[in-house]
């Protein structure tokens, strides 16, 4: 699917700008992520800072002078905040006082890492909002990748997936990098959630597959008794050694025997699955994707209205 295909490397969170030179400015009043003026006064005051210094009170008060300097210093000064691109490429943050104040709603941290077009996802407290804001599959939301690798136990994120045609809200584990492998050359396991705004409603069917050996699909349709779009609901996957079951606000709606699907037991017995939640889309002028019955039921952008958003609690 088009969630799990590799982007260009300029939409990859690196940017026209390296690390270094995205924020440094001709003025010297503008600090980039890397500023000379921090290492300057660093070097002025480094003896203040001296672990082998005799002079305990003085430097203690000293030391405190100098991060309260360094902290007026830094609140005086501007960001050149150009290199973010509106926000496309801050990526994952570097720990500088410019990328938090250029890039102050970032949904990378708390264990989770932005693939690709950063400005598509807001962070709000603990809400990561994607959105589509056009009907083309590059306007259209990203993927999200969790540092967390699980195994046996239960698995589970709240979404209020987006509404509409053409758009897909997933939650998913993977041993492959969140990808879908187009070559077919290599074995992996997934197991999805993909949730179409196009099938939302009072009863919204959402779409449930599992991966195994080389791309060999085994997906099925449930059935929920509410507006996928409308609030916020459970998805998750119960693992055990000899079954899967996919869950929605606790109650098991789809059940799958493993026993005969020994790559799925290995990748939940050495606990190499990773989570990952994404929001893509598909417009009349993208390659189709996915199977026929998939790619139906999905519909097109070009139906939608937009913004389409859809809201993750992490």
């Amino acid at each position: 699917m088009l969630r799990r295909a590799n982007r260009p490397a300029s939409d990859a969170g690196g940017g026209p700008f390296s690390r270094v030179e995205r924020g440094l400015g001709s003025n010297e009043n503008t600090i980039g992520c890397h500023s000379p003026g921090h290492a300057a006064f660093a070097r002025k005051h480094r003896g203040a800072f001296s672990p082998k210094s005799t002079r305990a009170p003085q430097n203690m008060a000293l030391r405190l002078a100098v991060l309260l300097s360094l902290s007026a210093w830094q609140g005086a000064v501007a960001c050149n905040c150009a290199w973010t691109n509106n926000g496309q490429y801050c990526g994952g943050s570097d720990g500088s006082y410019c990328w938090h104040e250029c890039c102050p709603n970032s949904c990378d941290g708390g264990g989770w890492t932005v693939a690709y077009s950063a400005n598509h996802c807001q962070r709000h407290g603990n809400v990561r909002q994607i959105s589509c804001t056009g009907p083309k599959s590059d306007l259209c939301g990203t993927r999200l990748s969790s540092s967390n690798f699980v195994g046996r136990g239960y698995h589970s994120i709240r979404i209020k997936a987006a509404a509409g045609p053409g758009v897909v809200s997933t939650f998913y584990l993977s041993n492959n990098g969140g990808l879908y492998d187009k070559t077919k050359t290599h074995p992996w396991v997934e197991l999805d959630f993909e949730i179409m705004g196009n099938m939302a409603g009072g009863h919204s069917r959402i779409w449930t597959n599992m991966f195994t050996d080389i791309a060999v699909e085994h997906n099925d349709w449930i059935t929920v008794p509410f507006d996928v779009s409308a609030d916020v609901h459970e998805y998750g996957f119960e693992l055990s050694d000899n079954s899967i079951a996919f869950k929605v606000d606790g109650v098991a709606y789809r059940t799958v025997d493993i026993r005969n699907h020994q790559d799925v037991k290995n990748a939940i017995w050495t606990s190499s699955l990773q989570k990952f939640i994404s929001v893509w889309g598909k417009s009349a002028s993208d390659p189709g994707e996915g199977i026929m019955e998939f790619r139906n039921a999905m519909g097109l952008l070009n139906g939608n209205h937009f913004p389409a958003v859809a809201d993750y609690i992490l």
